[in-house]
This record gives C-alpha cells, structure tokens and sequence, in this order.
C-alpha cells in the first residue's frame, strides 16, 4: 500500500502553489493596472505561504505565536474577501470583516486560556483542535460570504466555486478535529487532511477567482451586443431576450414612433435628432420600468414598449408616455409621439402577433393626425 506523504512534503507543495499563484495575480495586474483586486488576491497568496513558512520554522509552542499565526491565516481569507468586493466596486474593508480574523484567533487562544486559567492539563494535539475548529468557522463564513456575494441583476460567476473550494476545508478541519479527539483509531492521519484538501482545493479557490475578470468581460460584451449604442435601450436582440419574462396572456406591446422627426434631423443636424431620442429614451424607459417593463429602439425613430399585466392597462401607460413631449429638455425641440396599443391573447406564445396588432394602431393614430395613441 503506498503511503501519505508527510507533512512537511505537503506543506511545501502548498508553499508552491500559493507563491506560484500569487506571482500569477501579480503578473497580471502589472498589465491592468487599474484592477487593484488583483493585489488583494496576491497578498492573500503570499501571506499564506509566509505563515507556511513560520509554521514550519516556528512552530506553534507558544500561545502568542500559535494565536498569531491562526489570525493571520484568518487575514489571508480576509484579503479574498477585499479583492472581491473590490472587484464588485465596493468598499474593500467593512468593519463585520475582523469576525473571520478574531475567530481563529479566539478558536486557538481558548485552550490555552483554559490552561493557564482552570489548571486544565491539555496536551499539544487537544490544543490544536482549538485553532481547527476557530479555522472552521473562519472559512465557513468566507466561503458563505462568497457564494452569496454576486451583485444583485448579475449573471452567476465562478465566485461560487471559490466559495464552494474554501467550505471544502470545513469536512478537512472537522474530521482532524474528530481525529486529535479519538474518534478514530488513525487519528494520525486524519491530521493530515486539511494539508491534502490545500492540495486540491487551493488550486480550485485561486482559478476560480482568475476566472472572475474573463467572465465578467464576457458578460459585458453581450450586454452591448443586446443594447442600442446611441440610447442604451435593448435593441431587437435585447427585446428578444427579455420577452421571455413577460410573455403571459394581457401582457400588452406600446408601439412609438416621433413624429415628424426626419423634419427635427433636416432641420436642426442630427445630432439634434440624436439627442431627441436619447431623451425620449430616457423617459419613456423610466415610465415602462415603473410598470414593470421593458423599452427598447427597433428603428432609427422606433420604439417599442412591453408591459406586463396591470390594472391600470397599457392605453393608459401609453397616454401618460404621450404626454412626455410637453416637458422636453430645454435646449431640444418640441417632438410630439405616435402610439399604438395591442395585447397578447391567450392563444399566443410570443410578443410577435402583438406587436403587429400595435404597428398596425400606430399607423392608423398616424392616419388620424399624430400625437395621439390608437388600440
């Protein structure tokens, strides 16, 4: 039967990989200089291979020294923490942080306050089941904080599998701590668990927040390819995509169209007409996401609106939209709108049919001398 490697071998794979991806993070913020989360991460890597090494030289014989070493294992994941909201743009320190650093502290400090305090004779291996289970609790509400930790409307990340790889050290820590108890008859090498989960589970932790910065760039390239560039309401794509939530039966469409706005471009330049629209955009959008819905640009002076159900009905959305043209900007001409007005039946799955019932109402309000909403 092969055996466990000891230790001290482990240790040093740890001490390897942790400086290899902390040099990695480095790396790669000295060519984005403005991700500053990167540096967080790094320091995270570095200060666990530095405590490492002063496990390894030091040891753990004394209580200041044993309590100091476990706190700065409880910085490390703290420093994980910072980068991420970092990353997030938020604050990168909150004071609720020091509870994962004052928990491995206190998990390690107890037994000896039980020693010199009761007299309590305990043994060097009971005194670490101590420092196991504050290291316990100190990971646990990490690991908890960055499953949790995803901004509200975003797409899930791989913060998760960081998250899910620091609560893996929990089965490790647990098992040890049964182990130093006697539990099992190999208590030996129980002791060695949570060096072999560091084998697995920091390479897991670390990829997952390299990957973090690639996903997040992705998620904003197709964000754009689903917006219009000029307003930044969803284009045929983004429309696309969003009807999903709220296609149901008496969900209604609002076709606009403004009036006359080939006369506002010939007249004024296009940049004008461009900031027309921008502004129309801008309030039509706050009157549909009051409601509930979605605005988005299919056309050059086009707009359409989804609405879910609602009591007060999609005509009367669509009159109070009609009336946004008389508190236009100072600076822009006065523009009237156009709009029709059609609902999805309960024979449809999908916006379509609808929608050319709307385009149809909003040719005839244009037939009948614009600036008013037909259905």
């Amino acid at each position: 039967m092969s055996k466990l490697p000891d230790i001290e071998t482990l240790q040093l794979c740890s001490l390897l990989a942790t400086f290899s991806f902390g040099l990695v993070f480095a790396a790669v913020w000295r060519t984005r200089r403005r991700d500053d989360y990167l540096l967080f991460w790094a320091a995270a890597s570095f200060l666990y291979g530095a405590v490492l090494i002063a496990f390894a030289l030091l040891g753990s014989t004394s209580a200041v020294q044993a309590v100091g070493l476990l706190g700065l294992l409880g910085v490390t994941d703290v420093l994980l923490l910072c980068g991420l909201r970092r990353f997030d743009g938020l604050p990168p320190w909150r004071a609720w942080m020091a509870v994962p650093v004052l928990s491995a502290m206190l998990g390690q400090a107890l037994p000896f306050a039980l020693r010199d305090l009761g007299g309590m004779a305990l043994d060097r291996d009971t005194m670490r089941i101590g420092g196991a289970l504050g290291l316990t609790v100190t990971v646990g509400i990490v690991g908890i904080w960055m499953i949790r930790s995803r901004p509200r409307h975003c797409s899930p990340d791989s913060r998760w599998i960081a998250g899910a790889a620091l609560l893996g050290y929990i089965p490790a820590y647990l098992l040890s701590v049964l182990g130093e108890a006697g539990a099992f008859p190999h208590a030996n090498l129980l002791g060695l668990l949570p060096m072999l989960s560091d084998q697995l589970l920091l390479g897991v932790l670390n990829l997952g927040l390299l990957t973090l910065p690639a996903q997040r760039a992705q998620a904003q390239l197709r964000e754009a390819a689903r917006r219009d560039p000029l307003t930044g309401v969803w284009n045929r794509a983004g429309l696309e995509a969003e009807q999903g939530r709220l296609l149901s039966s008496g969900a209604s469409v609002v076709a606009i169209d403004v009036d006359h706005f080939k006369a506002i471009n010939d007249r004024h330049g296009h940049g004008v007409g461009d900031a027309v629209l921008i502004s129309i955009a801008r309030e039509v959008g706050r009157c549909a996401q009051a409601a509930g819905g979605e605005l988005a640009r299919i056309g050059g002076d086009e707009f359409v609106v989804l609405l879910p159900p609602a009591p007060g009905g999609a005509f009367a959305f669509a009159e109070r939209v009609r009336g946004l043209p008389e508190t236009a900007e100072m600076g822009l001409p006065g523009w009237t709108l156009s709009l029709g007005v059609a609902s999805v039946t309960s024979d449809e799955d999908s916006f379509a049919p609808a929608l050319g019932r709307a385009d149809a109402s909003l040719y005839r309000a244009k037939r009948h001398g614009r600036g008013r909403v037909a259905a």
